[in-house]
């Protein structure tokens, strides 16, 4: 008789947090402080663990039927909206593979140092498709090997320091505007922020995006070159004004400016 292979509680733990967890969110938990721990509580008691028991209760009693969405649907009402439910479960599906692995193909065109495969349509969807029949052969081998991965992906994927950008959340929790400047000979597609998209427009952040070696934008590079050095690293270099910095921003014309002054 073959051995029964199921989820432990940890890695159903883990596949849950992966699915759930966002990064891009901890540094705004991490803004909330001890208030944060008041909305997690709320919406556990309230949501998740009601979610968790309503699951459980219909699993188990519609065990016989096989579950799922399209079976307790289907029992409650007809087979008409059973169906509808669980083809609004798969499209959704449709539509956030193909948007996070053409990211994942983006992100692997410029770790290997070829960023111009990034904008090559047939090089983002053989990749896409690639990744679809590497995950379908995964699923074939069974539950034990897709909760090892997703868990095992999960603990690496936020622990390993080398992953993501790297900058620490001490790094920019003041700042009031980021100006992300391009490098000429250095084709890089800018973030705009992505990468922490919700914590720069929850807390009012300035975000800029320019490349003045095109002729979009302009970036007095030698004034700040010549004021005196707070901190001079490898990487980074510290400058400080002797006023406040003007800051304007017009996202309806999506235009802005940076500059020594006052409001005048």
């Amino acid at each position: 008789m073959a051995k029964r292979k199921n989820i432990t509680t940890t890695q159903l733990a883990l596949m849950t947090a992966a699915a759930v967890i966002s990064l891009r969110g901890l540094p705004m938990m991490a803004q909330e402080e001890l208030t944060m721990f008041f909305y997690i509580f709320f919406a556990t008691f309230l949501f998740l663990i009601p979610a968790a028991l309503v699951g459980a209760e219909l699993g188990s009693a519609f065990a016989d039927h096989g579950g799922g969405v399209y079976t307790w649907v289907k029992e409650a009402f007809n087979r008409h909206l059973g169906f509808s439910a669980i083809f609004l479960q798969w499209i959704q599906n449709v539509v956030w593979y193909p948007t996070v692995l053409g990211f994942a193909a983006a992100s692997i065109a410029y770790m290997i140092g070829v960023p111009a495969l990034a904008q090559n349509g047939l090089y983002v969807g053989l990749f896409s498709i690639a990744m679809y029949w590497c995950a379908t052969l995964v699923t074939l081998r069974g539950t034990s090997a897709i909760s090892g991965i997703t868990s095992k992906g999960f603990l690496i994927g936020t622990s390993d320091p080398f992953l993501g950008v790297p900058v620490k959340w001490n790094h920019i929790s003041e700042a009031r505007v980021i100006v992300e400047c391009g490098i000429e000979k250095f084709d890089v597609e800018p973030s705009q922020g992505t990468h922490f998209f919700q914590n720069v427009t929850s807390l009012g952040v300035g975000y800029l995006t320019i490349n003045p070696f095109r002729g979009d934008g302009l970036f007095r590079e030698k004034e700040l070159d010549a004021r005196q050095a707070l901190y001079d690293g490898t990487y980074l270099r510290q400058v400080r004004f002797d006023s406040p910095l003007w800051v304007c921003i017009d996202g309806r014309s999506n235009k802005g400016m940076v500059r020594e002054g006052k409001n005048d």
